[in-house]
């Protein structure tokens, strides 16, 4: 094996315990909602082995990994613009958690000056209310 793939491996690896973590997930909680094992997931963040593509099919198939920051560390610009709105919308959130009124206001004026931030929350609303969640916000 070529020094090229352990480096891959590692990188990886450490992009995949980077990922987990920042979910707060360990690794059984995190190897069991990927369809692995702990020792399978265990190998993949220690570099000690290689993702299998139905690995990388099953880890992109139960979480939100973008597949280009996962083979080479960089984002592909929708999950930037996504990381983006998602920090957006947690400043939102923070901002404003104690006055509706105030929170109305800021996500029309953010919804008047942000197209993709409208299309975003409108995206993840519908998302929530598939899985059974309410709105995180709602406009009157």
């Amino acid at each position: 094996m070529s020094n090229k793939n352990i480096s891959n491996q590692v990188g990886i690896g450490e992009r995949l315990r980077a990922y987990r973590r920042g979910k707060g997930l360990n690794g059984n909680d995190f190897a069991m909602l990927c369809g692995l094992s702990q020792g399978a997931l265990s190998g993949l963040e220690t570099g000690k082995s290689y993702p299998s593509a139905e690995t990388i099919i099953s880890l992109l198939a139960h979480t939100d990994i973008d597949i280009k920051w996962l083979l080479t560390g960089k984002m592909s610009e929708k999950n930037l613009d996504n990381n983006f709105l998602n920090k957006v919308g947690n400043w939102l959130s923070d901002e404003t958690k104690n006055d509706s009124r105030v929170e109305i206001w800021f996500q029309y004026e953010f919804e008047e000056k942000f197209p993709k931030f409208k299309k975003w929350l409108q995206a993840k609303e519908n998302s929530e209310a598939e899985e059974g969640y309410p709105p995180a916000y709602k406009v009157a």
